[in-house]
């Protein structure tokens, strides 16, 4: 930094007091990009923000027909692509901005559990973490039938038919979601994507900032670490410095990207015409997806449906999300040494990965099917192939050794075990 900037803010510093902050001195090892995949999932948050209030002004959140013949909702969507000043632009960043707050938060995930952030004193700010995270996937959810296009609202319903499977209150979260038909559905899609989940995230993200600031930075090392004594830096100018220009890199990133790749809006949902395609749900929702198409054996299947029930893949679905779910919500309780780094932890490491692995593993076998009805055939996975029972437990076996043994290796070649 120049004499003369570092001068100036210091200057503006004197008056404004931006350096006397509540929030903590950053330590020395902080200064690794990895350790600020939480302020990457916030940049595209605030991203979110500031496009959706722009979209906002034109939404229409009504089923009901325009001038058209169009559902309104559609209509207002294909007016902004068409008629505002870079509104297809504008539209495209929103869903991007989505899709790179999804990414991100999963990175952010997979580092917490890998290294072992979720250990005492964090056990709360991990559980809400987790619950920050359901929410981001559901506000993305949400957001997915709004410009009310044949996909779009057929595949919301795959996730209507799978919330009605939910044992007990399924039907209570069915009606929730759609009401009395899809005029509800838009309604109620608009207000929880636009008033109440944003509201809960930034409210969930103000508990975890607090608890973050009360906890400080963590650190993965701190077992392996010679020197107790940490170097800080004060948040402003040397933390600030360094998040902006990150922040700013990737909203240059994701400007260019949805510059250059506009995302279509497609045909409006029209329920006379059937879907001409598998309705699919948006890519991070395909590893549910690849468990509630599954074709269970039929000894299972007849076995399970001796007790009264009768979707049994999605209740298999939901039984395998609820233990898994379980499990990594209970995790800072089940792995319980004091030990973070993770030389020390490959049980938890390999177990972590392989539920992160197998996630991936399932979103792909559903993108090689979407890559066959978009060809015709001539690439990726047929239906048969893509449902079928021994080929997916087969390479769900495989992914497991396969993460099981290269995790092992690496310890071993460490010495680590």
């Amino acid at each position: 930094m120049s004499s003369r900037l570092k001068r100036l803010i210091d200057w503006f510093d004197k008056r404004i007091g931006i350096s006397n902050t509540f929030l903590r001195p950053i330590p020395a090892y902080s200064f690794d990009v990895t350790h600020w995949m939480g302020a990457w999932v916030l940049t595209f948050f605030v991203l979110l923000v500031i496009t959706g209030v722009l979209l906002v002004f034109y939404f229409v959140p009504t089923s009901a027909p325009g001038s058209s013949g169009l559902p309104k909702a559609y209509e207002s969507v294909k007016y902004v692509d068409e008629n505002i000043p870079f509104g297809l632009l504008l539209r495209t960043l929103h869903l991007y901005s989505a899709y790179g707050m999804l990414v991100t938060a999963a990175l952010h995930f997979f580092r917490q559990m890998i290294t072992g952030a979720y250990k005492r004193p964090r056990e709360l700010m991990w559980i809400v973490s987790l619950i920050l995270g359901f929410v981001v996937l559901t506000q993305a959810f949400t957001g997915y039938l709004l410009p009310y296009t044949q996909q779009s609202v057929y595949a919301t319903q795959v996730g209507y038919n799978v919330a009605l499977e939910v044992p007990f209150i399924g039907n209570f979260l069915a009606y929730i979601l759609q009401g009395i038909g899809n005029q509800d559905m838009v309604q109620r899609f608009f207000i929880l994507h636009v008033f109440i989940l944003p509201g809960s995230i930034l409210l969930l993200l103000g508990i975890k900032m607090y608890m973050f600031e009360n906890h400080g930075s963590f650190d993965p090392f701190r077992d392996k670490r010679n020197s107790k004594v940490v170097k800080h830096y004060l948040w402003f100018p040397k933390g600030a410095v360094y998040v902006l220009k990150y922040a700013l890199a990737q909203v240059a990133f994701v400007i260019l990207v949805a510059a250059l790749l506009p995302n279509p809006l497609g045909p409006a949902y029209n329920p006379t015409q059937p879907l001409n395609e598998v309705p699919l749900p948006e890519w991070y929702f395909y590893f549910v997806y690849a468990l509630v198409r599954l074709r269970f054996p039929d000894s299972y299947v007849s076995f399970m449906r001796s007790f009264g029930i009768g979707d049994v893949a999605t209740f298999t679905t939901l039984i395998i999300m609820l233990i898994g779910g379980l499990f990594i919500l209970l995790l800072p309780f089940i792995d319980r040494a004091k030990e973070v780094h993770i030389s020390k932890r490959f049980i938890f490491v390999t177990l972590g990965s392989i539920i992160v692995g197998e996630a991936v593993l399932y979103t792909i076998i559903i993108y090689l099917f979407k890559i066959y009805l978009d060809t015709n055939g001539a690439f990726g996975w047929s239906f048969e192939t893509s449902t079928d029972f021994g080929t997916v437990m087969g390479l769900t076996a495989l992914v497991a050794i396969l993460i099981f043994a290269s995790t092992y290796a690496i310890y071993k070649k460490k010495n680590w075990i």
